[in-house]
């Protein structure tokens, strides 16, 4: 489903682009996802994120209804928070795997601060407020988080500087230019991809997210991602990826993200 919305996506004009964020401090939209999600889809995540500790704002629709417009819930509380006991790796991969997604889309990418440092969903500014959208306002105290950047195993510490390193790497890349061109590859329903090629030429970047939680074996042709030939990097991992007879063999962990050039 999100490779057929995405494939669809053509900005307006030419001197447009798309504003790619996925939260803000009003919380997460539901308003855009009318017409793109089945109604059963939207009640499934309202669901979710009442179970998380989350809220949902409504309003009057057609015929007096009530109708979900907005989820109250940081976007770490909302991907994770129903697993508890799970190691913080793997919900740290689970939530860039989700921001990669963002960063590697046709647009500039918009970062919510607390997102930046995996915050949670904050009850007591609900309760001291009285109002939904506290959830995810937190104030952050300097000195604590210099204590959790300090601590390279804290959540806020893991996910600062994954966020860090890939918009450093995106940022040296023409090929995430917000104007470079978009084209999504079918590779696997466990995997988001795209190929990005810079305006006026140059080298294609291929995105590739795991989305599914599981391992994922894919044999690529890069010709057919438009690819050049010879060995590839994961611009991600810095690994060389070789390959062989026009193809190569890639093996992606729960959530990886891998860019190739």
């Amino acid at each position: 489903m999100l490779s057929r919305w995405a494939a669809g996506l053509e900005p307006p004009s030419d001197t447009t682009t798309f504003f790619n964020f996925l939260d803000s401090h009003d919380g997460i939209g539901l308003m855009g996802a009318r017409g793109i999600l089945p109604g059963e889809e939207i009640a499934r995540l309202c669901e979710r994120v009442r179970a998380v500790g989350g809220l949902v704002s409504m309003r009057t629709g057609e015929g007096g209804a009530a109708v979900p417009y907005e989820l109250n819930v940081t976007w770490w509380s909302a991907l994770n928070d129903a697993t508890p006991g799970e190691e913080p790796e793997r919900q740290v991969d689970r939530f860039v795997a989700a921001r990669a997604i963002a960063l590697a889309l046709k647009g500039v990418p918009g970062i919510y601060l607390l997102s930046f440092f995996g915050a949670r969903n904050d009850l007591d500014a609900v309760r001291r407020d009285g109002q939904a959208r506290s959830i995810n306002r937190s104030a952050l105290r300097e000195e604590w988080l210099f204590d959790q950047f300090a601590d390279p195993t804290s959540i806020p510490s893991r996910t600062a500087s994954r966020f860090i390193d890939l918009l450093s790497r995106r940022a040296a890349e023409p090929a995430f230019h917000p104007a470079a061109a978009q084209r999504v590859l079918r590779l696997d329903p466990r995997l988001f991809a795209l190929a990005r090629t810079p305006v006026g030429g140059g080298p294609t970047v291929v995105t590739i997210v795991e989305v599914s939680g599981s391992e994922v074996a894919l044999r690529l042709r890069p010709a057919d991602a438009g690819l050049a030939g010879g060995h590839l990097v994961d611009l991600v991992s810095g690994d060389e990826v070789p390959v062989d007879g026009g193809e190569t063999d890639l093996r992606l962990g729960p959530y990886q993200v891998v860019w190739l050039r």
